[in-house]
């Protein structure tokens, strides 16, 4: 389990780090990289569920943890701020004509892309801190 998350989060750093940077410098137009983006981040989206709610699953067997109830707490939230994820990107997609290069409102869209990147933070720092309370956990 806590392969997994370390395996989510490295990724999403790589892709935040390397695969967007590198994306503006060969595309180099905003349009072209949003249009790829748009499908890596939807399937992106579909592994996090999937993931979160392995992890959920896992937590849900029987143990004997004083921190399981925390987790799962935290794994019903991140599936949930997952789920949120969903739906700002399909408004996000409709805010945007790729065929024309334009976005249709752009004071909503900037919003709302403002939004879907705080709470993939926050779902990133969820992880973060998962992953060394696993560690503290194995080791009390």
């Amino acid at each position: 389990m806590k392969i997994c998350l370390i395996s989510w989060w490295i990724a999403v750093i790589l892709y935040a780090a390397v695969a967007l940077p590198l994306a503006f410098m060969i595309l180099g137009n905003t349009f072209r990289v949003g249009y790829i983006t748009q499908y890596v981040t939807l399937y992106g989206n579909i592994i996090s569920l999937a993931l979160f709610l392995f992890v959920m699953y896992l937590y849900r067997l029987p143990g004997e943890s004083p921190y399981l109830l925390y987790y799962e707490i935290t794994s019903v939230s991140l599936i949930a701020l997952q789920l949120l994820l969903f739906v700002l990107h399909y408004m996000l997609s409709d805010l945007t004509d790729f065929r024309h290069q334009k976005i249709l409102e752009r004071p909503l869209f900037y919003t709302l892309h403002q939004v879907y990147f705080f709470i993939q933070g926050l779902i990133w720092i969820t992880v973060g801190v998962l992953i060394f309370y696993f560690d503290k956990s194995q080791t009390d």
